[in-house]
């Protein structure tokens, strides 16, 4: 019985990776509509527009998009949200790459956390312009071609995403930087599917996520009853 718990695990791992999920929340987290795709990047995009549409986000007083920085998202958001007053690179998402340097050029220690708590304060503060400045003056003292890489390649993250970090703005206006409602119901969606023993195709799971969304949604009755009456 162990082994076939595992095993089905780590089909149900495969297969939720393979997910994409959206969520739309308000500010205050009282209200929200969650929804599950499987299908490619541009198909989840479509479904993104569709259900903005169906919530008539546009009408909202601002709107704006919390990501975790990969390409194919940005460019769909960009693409089907063009309404968007803002695109937000999440804050945790930032936070971990610029921890991971940091201990992988000054050590598991004080110093390294210190560094990363500086930095990501800055960005709070000034943005991409700061927190590419403080990459630069450590790049500056360190000398091992490690160590130069992995802030070269910090540095080339938050370049190519800099548009995304104008956290000045958005924490003047009271918006969220970090997308939690999003991860939160990420975990929510997926409790059902992962318990021990079982297995899942893309589709059904899919379709019982889909059904977690609904309810997680607030929506539960209103589809069925929209499903009986057709």
């Amino acid at each position: 019985m162990p082994s076939r718990c595992r095993r089905g695990e780590r089909v149900a791992t495969s297969v939720f990776k393979e997910m994409k999920i959206g969520v739309f929340y308000d500010q205050s987290k009282q209200r929200r509509h969650a929804f599950v795709s499987e299908e490619d990047g541009k198909e989840f995009g479509e479904l993104l527009g569709a259900h903005a549409r169906q919530i008539h986000l546009e009408a909202a007083d601002r709107k704006l998009s919390l990501t975790d920085g990969a390409k194919w998202i940005w460019k769909q958001v960009v693409q089907w949200l063009v309404f968007l007053d803002a695109v937000l690179l999440d804050f945790y998402h930032l936070a971990q790459h610029v921890h991971e340097a940091a201990r992988l050029c000054l050590g598991e220690g004080e110093a390294a956390r210190a560094w990363a708590a500086e930095r990501l304060k800055e960005a709070k503060a000034g943005g991409a312009k700061v927190l590419l400045a403080g990459i630069d003056a450590l790049s500056n003292h360190v000398r091992a071609p490690r160590k130069k890489d992995c802030l070269r390649r910090l540095r080339k993250y938050v370049w190519k995403r800099r548009e995304m970090l104008d956290y000045p703005t958005a924490l003047a206006n009271g918006w969220d930087i970090g997308s939690g409602p999003t991860e939160a119901t990420c975990k929510t969606l997926t409790l059902r599917l992962k318990r021990p023993g079982m297995k899942w195709d893309r589709d059904h799971a899919a379709g019982m996520m889909n059904l977690n969304a609904i309810r997680e949604s607030g929506q539960w009755k209103a589809y069925w009853a929209h499903r009986a009456a057709a």
